[in-house]
Formats: structure tokens, sequence, C-alpha cells
């Protein structure tokens, strides 16, 4: 019960973010915006390998339940944290124009 609650919150944040971003999309540069892009479809690699690790434990499929968590889990650490500081550094080239 506790994985769907964080799960479900991890969703609603995610939804806050990526409608935060079709806000300020206009005023970001081409650059910033293929970045954002990517880090939203990464997440939602992330979030759909999360939902499938909780259906398969469920389901009682231990193993691959294991495995889908472990791959989102590899996923968020590496990815997307790259993704992020990309992000990070195309901020902080458009605050200093």
């Amino acid at each position: 019960m506790k994985k769907i609650k964080s799960l479900n919150k991890i969703k609603s944040d995610f939804q806050q973010f990526q409608h935060k971003f079709w806000e300020v999309e206009i005023i970001l540069d081409d650059s910033s915006i293929n970045e954002i892009n990517t880090f939203l479809k990464k997440y939602i690699e992330i979030t759909s390998k999360l939902s499938r690790s909780n259906i398969e434990q469920q389901l009682r499929v231990h193993d691959q339940a294991f495995d889908s968590w472990n791959e989102s889990f590899k996923l968020a650490s590496s990815d997307l944290v790259e993704i992020k500081n990309g992000l990070r550094k195309e901020f902080r080239k458009i605050l200093r124009k």
C-alpha cells in the first residue's frame, strides 16, 4: 500500500511539473525545451517501470517485480541525473544572457 501511495505521489508531481513546463515553454530556448522533453520522456519510462513493478508484485511475480524496480532505479540514478545536469547547464547559460 505504501508503494502505491508513493507511486501516485510521483505521478502527481510529474503531472504538475509537466503542466508548469507547458506554461513556460514559450519563453524557453529550443535547446532547453529539448532537454526538458528528454527529461519528461525518461521520467515517463521510469514511472512506467515502477508501475509495472507494482503490478508484478501484486501478481506475486517477485523476480520480475524486482527487475522492473531495479531498472527504474538505475534509470533514475544515471540517465535522469545526467539529463538534470544538462538542464542545469542550459538554465545557467540562459541566466547569464
